[in-house]
């Protein structure tokens, strides 16, 4: 049995306080979300788009 590495274990402690905090449902989650990104704008980052299509670059391998 391999031992429990600590950064998995803390991304997982992460992950079941989020799903306590919205009741373990996604849609709730998400609804707060998309509020939050409504509230605030300025936190987003946006990319550029590259030249290639994701569909290009899929089909080219």
């Amino acid at each position: 049995m391999m031992s429990k590495d600590p950064i998995v274990e803390e991304i997982r402690g992460f992950r079941r306080e989020i799903e306590r905090r919205f009741g373990n449902d996604p849609k709730r989650l998400l609804e707060y979300i998309y509020r939050e990104q409504q509230e605030h704008p300025e936190r987003l980052v946006i990319r550029k788009s590259s030249s290639k299509s994701p569909d290009a670059a899929r089909t080219s391998r």
